[in-house]
């Protein structure tokens, strides 16, 4: 949900406890009925988000002040999750693709979130179209996606080994032409929603092993914990 759009009064769990919620954590909750019909809803005083996909941005130790970009950021629920802590003018939200983007920018409108920088830019070229430094990248990349089958069953007939080669491929691409934006001893948080180790912690390996001023700080699985999705997530610090 949006707890610092100032655009509104303060919104918080109790005003959707008519709908039969239950708290799974700070960031997130379920309810008995389909909050997608609710006027809360189409008024945007919440948002609809994975409960695990929400976890990743406590990786990354945000803070007001700091200069964030999300690299692939579409649906755009990761970054708003930041703007509950930064201000919109220190965020930057990119996509590959322009209707994705302005499905972002719908959502931000509809939340409150004003003043967010937009880019429509293939990620492995921001850092030649932008003069920003971040003080933490989000990097939540395209990947075979096997820890939300449950939700998208049909994956499993359309991965092909060729398939995943080509994501491993492109992840590394990314790591490589992200990294030199981040600050030094900035953050970035590599994550996937697979369980495929190739795209996982062989991959950030990889990276570190290429690139000296880079530590991993923590790297975890997340298993399906709260009955969400499976995610892997690497925190690594630029020294």
């Amino acid at each position: 949900y949006s707890g610092n759009n100032e655009r509104r009064r303060p919104f918080t769990f109790k005003d959707l406890e008519k709908y039969g919620i239950t708290i799974i954590n700070e960031d997130s909750f379920k309810a008995q009925t389909n909050l997608l019909n609710t006027n809360e809803f189409k008024t945007g005083k919440f948002y609809v988000q994975d409960v695990n996909s929400a976890k990743l941005m406590h990786y990354l130790d945000l803070e007001k002040g700091m200069k964030f970009l999300d690299v692939c950021s579409a649906p755009g629920g990761k970054l708003f999750n930041a703007l509950d802590i930064i201000d919109p003018q220190d965020a930057y939200g990119n996509d590959l693709h322009e209707h994705r983007v302005k499905l972002i920018q719908k959502q931000a409108h509809n939340l409150g979130f004003e003043g967010v920088n937009y880019l429509n830019l293939d990620g492995c070229t921001i850092k030649d179209n932008i003069d920003v430094s971040f003080d933490r990248i989000l990097l939540d990349v395209p990947c075979s996606g096997l820890g939300v089958m449950k939700r998208k069953p049909d994956l499993r007939y359309h991965i092909k080994p060729e398939n995943l080669d080509e994501l491993v491929k492109i992840q590394a691409e990314l790591l490589e032409n992200i990294s030199p934006l981040l600050k030094s001893e900035g953050v970035m948080v590599y994550s996937t929603c697979t369980l495929n180790r190739k795209e996982n912690d062989t991959q950030v390996a990889n990276f570190i092993a290429k690139h000296k001023e880079f530590k991993l700080l923590e790297a975890k699985t997340i298993l399906f914990e709260d009955g969400g999705d499976a995610f892997y997530v690497a925190k690594l610090q630029k020294d």
